[in-house]
């Protein structure tokens, strides 16, 4: 998942700032940590519709 945002040329910071997520549960859906399972939907719904940086 983290080489999906940094594909699109963002940092985990500015890919959670702009799903309005915080920074910290960004980090424990990525790495497998405990999280809310919408929470982990919600993201992952995001990572589908970016676009890689050409």
């Amino acid at each position: 998942m983290a080489r999906e945002i940094d594909d699109v040329g963002l940092t985990i910071r500015e890919f959670a700032r702009r799903i309005g997520v915080d920074e910290a549960q960004l980090s424990r859906v990525i790495h497998g940590g405990p999280c809310d399972p919408e929470m982990a939907f919600l993201i992952v719904r995001h990572l589908e519709r970016l676009e890689p940086v050409r």
